[in-house]
């Protein structure tokens, strides 16, 4: 099976793909037959990683705008078999090149609030492969130790059994066929117990020998650096020593039903990581056996909201809690707007926004961005404050100032903000560029109540 690998960036054009080797696929035909190997992997869920947990609905990346395709809102890794062909397909951020992901690292971890303290030898570095690997490490590992300091998931199973201390349901078949013409004093029968042996925990348990094996040194100094993961994975090996092993794909399909008990919140988000992890190294994901489409999908605005949240709009507002977007209800309850950043005591609603067409509005050219300012400024209506904004980034060796700009000149304290942030990934002080940027960010939004009063 011969490799064919296509580059693309994402919001960026579909190139020409006529040079590949003998005229293979039309970029509708390739378009088309990538949209369908993503979609029929459990509608795209085996695929995306959503920093929030959440995966509904189908995948499309990407959508036709003046003639012309162009890929989406997705950075990832797609890898599928056509012909004689293994056809993968490589999504990269626009801030980053070809063989460095740093911008998307950077976002990747602190949106996950993974202190910098843990990782000081851990550089995302080389191929784009490795750095999904790193990512994929990360998010198992942060998952994982929010859902065991809620504790060791537990639920009810059948078990059978086949000796003389009866204490569960005679299970009349199984014993007349096992023990009546045995003579040897046994009874078949069976319980149901409320245990920690059930497949969930199998689930996590083999991801995490999955990412074990894939990389040693990596598993090794993020559990030396957890202690929660470390206890919580010894207990769950000796929850299954004794427990004959199973296949990856059984144990994924035994998982495919959500976790709804509210108990148990926390390990629906280390649920899909886990299948995550096992769809890429536990069933042959990208092996030129592999007979069916495999990969990992990063959706790039739900990560930009929780980067910012993390770093800009919790110390803004000075809390520990969650991303969580607020709902309000509008048509007598019939619609509900859901803003980004609603922050009642600097009279302000702000919008994440990460298309480029926001770094296009920067420069003055605001012909693109007409129904997102449509959507703030219904924001700042139905809220009544007297700012609003949107927070974006664009491609620039150079900080740019925040901006403030007057909704109508009959609005003389209501105005509309824009806050660029500057990404140089290619810059050595890329990281220490980061963090100036954001602690500017605080302060303008810190000082914008004090300067409309």
């Amino acid at each position: 099976m011969t490799d064919l690998v296509i580059n693309l960036k994402e919001f960026s054009p579909v190139p020409d793909l006529s040079e590949q080797p003998g005229e293979l696929l039309s970029v509708e035909e390739f378009i088309c037959l990538t949209e369908e190997k993503v979609n029929e992997c459990e509608n795209g869920s085996g695929f995306l990683l959503n920093p929030n947990g959440t995966n509904d609905g189908r995948i499309s990346l990407f959508s036709r705008f003046e003639n012309t395709w162009w890929t989406g809102k997705y950075v990832g890794t797609v890898s599928y078999p056509y012909q004689d062909y293994r056809i993968t397909v490589n999504f990269t951020s626009r801030f980053d090149d070809s063989d460095n992901a740093a911008f998307l690292a950077y976002v990747f971890e602190k949106a996950l609030d993974i202190p910098d303290k843990c990782f000081p030898d851990m550089q995302v570095q080389g191929s784009k492969e490795k750095t999904f690997d790193f990512l994929l490490a990360l998010l198992f590992f942060r998952r994982l130790h929010d859902a065991i300091k809620k504790g060791i998931f537990r639920s009810y199973k059948d078990f059978e059994h086949n000796d003389s201390a009866v204490r569960g349901r005679i299970d009349v078949a199984r014993h007349i066929k096992e023990n009546l013409q045995q003579g040897n004093g046994k009874i078949a029968y069976s319980t149901r117990e409320y245990t920690a042996q059930n497949d969930l925990n199998r689930l996590i348990l083999m991801a995490a020998q999955c990412l074990r094996n894939r990389n040693h040194a990596l598993f090794s100094g993020l559990l030396k650096k957890d202690d929660v993961c470390d206890s919580g994975l010894k207990l769950l090996q000796n929850t299954f020593a004794d427990v004959p092993p199973v296949s990856a794909g059984s144990v994924i399909k035994a998982c495919r039903r959500r976790i709804a008990q509210s108990v148990y919140r926390a390990y629906e988000p280390l649920r899909q990581a886990a299948i995550l992890v096992l769809r890429r190294y536990g069933i042959s994901t990208f092996a030129q056996s592999s007979v069916r489409a495999s990969g990992l999908l990063i959706d790039m605005p739900a990560l930009w909201e929780q980067f910012l949240y993390q770093e800009i709009f919790r110390h803004v507002l000075q809390t520990n809690a969650p991303y969580q977007q607020q709902e309000f209800p509008v048509l007598g309850g019939k619609r509900t707007l859901r803003p980004d950043f609603y922050l009642p005591e600097h009279s302000l609603v702000v919008d994440a926004k990460y298309k480029p067409r926001w770094g296009e509005a920067y420069s003055g050219n605001w012909e693109k961005t007409r129904e997102d300012v449509f959507q703030i400024i219904t924001y700042q209506h139905r809220l009544c404050t007297k700012n609003c904004g949107a927070i974006f980034p664009l491609a620039s060796q150079e900080d740019k100032p925040v901006k403030k700009l007057p909704l109508a000149q009959n609005l003389a304290d209501e105005y509309f903000w824009l806050f660029p942030v500057a990404v140089n990934a290619a810059d050595p002080d890329f990281r220490q560029n980061m963090a100036r940027q954001i602690r500017k960010f605080i302060e303008a939004i810190n000082g914008i109540n004090s300067n409309q009063t």
